[in-house]
């Protein structure tokens, strides 16, 4: 390949003066001298192996060239020859069918063992054929000594020549995604862990299968199959009106994008611009705002209060965005998730499951009554009275409520609609709520109990280290806190 001859001696110095020693019942003997090869885990070894591997591809082209081998033709017109891919020690040979190819074949994998040294694994390799009759493909695999394989069949991970429209071709996809779910280790995760393990690892799984083929779906709505293009677009400012102005045509001024499309992403293209090839644009005619719910009425109040005691409008956003606030731990936010979904293991919640009797649901506090989620943070002469203290400190009132989602509705909006005001206040119902559980396991599990004044100091003493956490320059101390919450975050 043209190195100089000093970096050749350098590599046959490193390959053939390596040591290694086997451990015997635990314990290294003499150091042995190998023949030829490195350590184990030698940053120069897949430097080397590269190299080698180099040899391959010189000799598949040469014999291209030379005619000795066919390669596969990928376009008539001015058709490209590809014969071979090849990544590290994965290669991929193509050809046509005949008997020359695979004479050719054999012997370049003999001439190549004998030149660079290594071994061809035939027991891992395999000859596929498409329509091809078996009984040549048979005795074609008996030449090259190599098992007959079958399509579809994986390349780097990929499945080759299967169908991604069908929804087994993405079989290996869920199965890698199932072994991560393992019983021991979905036993073993905490629920912080297990949402690492969803962004971190689950969701970057099937990101290179998704790259390359458009996953199937059976339901999807007009917002999620476009928001790609949304993202992509450099015209995102742009009115339907504008992108008409420019061009929405195929290949138009209105279809630009950041980078090039992959395959897929094009076929989004052209679904869009089929569907904005039926729409006509009257400029004549202004445009009118419609209320989505009731289209033919329009917005009336008894609608809306109709909407609002049906819970259609708001219970799906508050079980969403609830949970979450910046300030708070991810464990905190995770235990409000649950709550907001009925899934805390209440004493009624474990009757339900069959994990413990009808006789021992009752409330931890001695009230005399069974252990729900409503009754444990709203009714509860300890738990319940919390909550009032907690608004008194603060300074807020409210109508009692009869649900957790009420319950959460009437204290954060309790001091009006803005935006800081609302933050602090889910902050302290997110405290209180933390408090409250930690509370009633310890009653529980450890047979303690504190007063509705420790528990409203525990609230205040929380609090105040979540919002110190993360506002470093948070410059008032406790006592001031506790007197005045409101005047210390400037919205008193």
């Amino acid at each position: 390949m043209g190195f100089p001859t000093l970096w050749r001696k350098c590599m046959k110095e490193c390959v053939s003066t390596a040591t290694v020693s086997v451990l015997v019942n635990g314990t290294p003997p003499d150091e042995f001298q190998m023949q030829r090869g490195l350590r184990q885990g030698d940053p120069l070894s897949p430097f080397l192996f590269l190299l080698a591997a180099e040899g391959l591809n010189v000799l598949m082209t040469s014999t291209v060239n030379s005619n000795l081998f066919t390669g596969y033709s990928i376009v008539m017109h001015s058709p490209t020859v590809l014969s071979h891919l090849q990544f590290a020690d994965d290669t991929f040979l193509l050809g046509v069918k005949s008997w020359a190819n695979v004479r050719a074949l054999r012997s370049i994998l003999v001439i190549f063992e004998n030149m660079s040294g290594l071994k061809v694994n035939y027991n891992k390799s395999m000859l596929v054929g498409i329509n091809i009759v078996e009984s040549w493909l048979q005795e074609a695999a008996s030449i090259l000594s190599c098992k007959l394989g079958k399509t579809p069949f994986k390349y780097l991970g990929l499945p080759i020549d299967g169908d991604a429209r069908r929804l087994c071709f993405w079989d290996s996809v869920l199965e890698r995604l199932r072994s991560r779910f393992s019983k021991w280790k979905n036993r073993n995760l905490s629920y912080s862990g297990r949402l690492i393990l969803l962004k971190s690892v689950l969701s970057s799984l099937p990101v290179y299968a998704l790259s390359y083929f458009r996953a199937p779906a059976r339901t999807v709505s007009v917002m999620e199959r476009f928001r790609r293009l949304y993202d992509l677009s450099i015209h995102k400012d742009l009115s339907v009106g504008e992108m008409n102005i420019l061009g929405w045509v195929e290949n138009g001024e209105a279809w630009r994008w950041r980078r090039r499309l992959l395959a897929w992403e094009e076929e989004f293209v052209m679904e869009i611009w089929n569907l904005l090839t039926n729409v006509t644009l009257q400029d004549t005619e202004s445009d009118v705002l419609l209320w989505w719910p009731n289209i033919g009425d329009g917005y009336t109040v008894r609608g809306v209060y109709q909407m609002l005691m049906r819970q259609e409008m708001h219970n799906y956003d508050v079980v969403s965005d609830a949970p979450w606030h910046k300030s708070a731990p991810l464990k905190v936010s995770i235990c409000a998730w649950r709550l907001l979904r009925n899934r805390w293991p209440t004493k009624d919640n474990l009757v339900r499951r069959g994990v413990i009797s009808h006789d021992s649901q009752l409330c931890v506090t001695g009230c005399g009554q069974n252990e729900t989620i409503d009754r444990l943070i709203i009714r509860c002469p300890i738990f319940g009275d919390l909550c009032q203290q907690i608004k008194t400190w603060i300074g807020v009132f409210s109508v009692d409520p009869h649900q957790v989602l009420d319950h959460y509705y009437q204290f954060v909006y309790s001091l009006g609609g803005y935006a800081t005001r609302m933050s602090f206040l889910h902050l302290i119902w997110l405290c209180g709520i933390w408090v409250l559980w930690n509370e009633r396991n310890k009653r529980l599990f450890v047979n303690t109990a504190k007063t509705k004044e420790q528990l409203l100091e525990k609230v205040k003493i929380t609090s105040l280290k979540w919002l110190k956490t993360k506002n470093v320059c948070f410059p008032f101390d406790y006592h001031l806190w506790w007197q005045r919450p409101l005047a210390c975050l400037g919205i008193g």
